[in-house]
């Protein structure tokens, strides 16, 4: 992920207004120059700034307000750097998907250019893209020179600001035309929605979807559905960025609605809890987080040699990260969630938790080393995520920031086996031993022999070719080691 700048001067926007010619011509009243800064640098829309009649922004805001504030995350399981690298990936990756179909990509792209980028307030008059999305409390800008991270509140602050600046100058000097009432109409009313509206956007579901939701939660609840579903799904009077239903259907929209329904039954029963602890523990973790640190493996290694000093568990020793939970009183509960496709859910927002919720059906997860890495997993995104990039819940095989797992993996594989341990058994290995070295390690470690080959081979020891080949063929994608 981009780094977080701070919110003082991040973002920011000088707007000159020119001599209102006709009034009462809404166009003409809102003539002027705007320039936005991203860090103090031009950023849109041109360089100098721009001039344009700002009420077709106003009217862009206004359509796009619920979108913009709802919506959590890309409709896609990326995370770019620039626009160009976004329309690159999606146009290619995505465009060979079984599961999609071939201009599906291509109009989902489409579809959320159309909400979250700026410069389509301008219809065409500027080329520079300047694309903005919420992922829980963080604020991503992406134009065609890079992406900047911003904490949200600044972001949407800020655009509510101009958004006021531009309706106060229509109000002044736009008259009482009937473009300029509809205009200030729709703006002062951008926020009214009714839970149906809200729905759909923050869970990614259809409302034929979210109907259909409710009747697979009838036989498993036992209560009768109620337009548009019988959940409290908490979208009136709560934070839609702290609300742990919200974030788990949407973290599983491109699953079978069944297994979408059994993780939402499973999430609503959890307690909420106050786990001090955590809370102080995140924070010392988080310091070991420095700016040169930009890779995701990196910030996971240095996450987790962070805890393990902290929590005193020294590296020859293995960490149990079940028992762990419960010691620090986070609820923790087993569950057949009947699919193989979630391996671990956690969640830790306004309502419920912290909590995490491991499925015994799992892919990985059925097994006792894969249930220690999908709690290690967990783990990391409540030490590092609850005040970022996710802060109501994860899932664990949902859709989620590319970045943000990376991490994850790499803290979950470093705090169960540092690789400095593992490292230090294979250097001592040959091609005869390396067998018995492996099963040696998963048993102290309680670790797949995956696990333990990624380790050795990330570890800063040389091995022997034979090593190198046998632990080759303990993981899934050998041409990668």
């Amino acid at each position: 992920m981009a780094a977080l700048l701070d919110a003082e001067h991040a973002l920011s926007y000088a707007v000159e207004w020119g001599d209102v010619a006709r009034p009462g011509n809404a166009a003409l009243a809102t003539e002027g120059t705007l320039e936005i800064y991203l860090d103090g640098r031009s950023a849109w829309p041109a360089e100098g700034g721009f001039a344009w009649t700002w009420i077709e922004l106003l009217e862009w805001f206004s359509h796009n307000w619920t979108s913009l504030e709802l919506e959590d995350g890309l409709p896609f399981d990326v995370d770019p750097q620039s626009v160009s690298e976004l329309q690159s990936y999606v146009l290619g990756a995505y465009r060979y998907s079984p599961s999609l179909n071939s201009d599906e990509p291509e109009l989902l792209l489409w579809e959320f250019f159309e909400s979250h980028d700026m410069n389509r307030a301008l219809q065409g008059a500027s080329s520079r893209p300047f694309v903005v999305w919420r992922e829980g409390h963080l604020g991503h800008i992406l134009t065609d020179k890079g992406r900047v991270t911003v904490p949200w509140q600044h972001v949407i602050e800020t655009l509510e600001g101009l958004g006021n600046e531009i309706a106060a100058r229509l109000d002044v000097a736009g008259g009482a035309d009937a473009r300029s009432q509809h205009a200030l109409q729709e703006w002062s009313t951008r926020a009214d929605r009714s839970p149906e509206e809200v729905l759909p956007i923050a869970t990614g579901l259809s409302p034929t979807q979210l109907e259909q939701l409710a009747s697979e939660l009838t036989p498993q609840r036992g209560k009768t559905p109620s337009s548009p579903g019988y959940f409290d799904w908490g979208v009136n009077g709560i934070s839609i960025t702290g609300n742990e239903l919200l974030a788990v259907a949407r973290m599983t929209a491109g699953l079978p609605l069944r297994v979408t329904a059994t993780a939402l039954a499973q999430v609503e029963d959890l307690k909420l809890s106050d786990t001090p602890g955590l809370d102080d523990l995140s924070a010392a973790v988080r310091a070991a987080l420095t700016e040169d640190l930009t890779r995701p493996y990196e910030q996971g290694y240095a996450a987790a040699s962070a805890f393990r000093a902290i929590e005193a568990i020294p590296t020859d020793t293995k960490f149990d990260p079940i028992a762990w939970l419960r010691d620090l009183g986070i609820e923790y509960k087993e569950v057949s969630l009947q699919t193989p496709l979630i391996d671990a859910m956690a969640c830790w927002g306004y309502r419920r938790g912290p909590a995490v919720i491991v499925n015994t059906s799992g892919r990985h997860s059925q097994s006792s080393s894969g249930r220690n890495a999908s709690v290690a997993h967990e783990i990391c995104h409540l030490l590092l995520d609850r005040d970022a990039a996710l802060p109501a819940a994860e899932v664990l095989g949902g859709r989620l920031n590319p970045t943000v797992e990376a991490r994850a993996r790499a803290f979950a594989a470093e705090v169960l086996l540092p690789r400095s341990q593992a490292g230090a058994v294979m250097a001592q290995a040959d091609a005869k031993t390396v067998k018995s070295a492996v099963n040696s390690l998963t048993a102290r470690y309680r670790v797949s022999r995956e696990l333990v080959a990624w380790q050795s081979r990330n570890s800063p020891v040389r091995l022997e070719p034979g090593v190198v080949e046998y632990l080759k063929s303990l993981v899934p994608t050998p041409w990668r080691f």
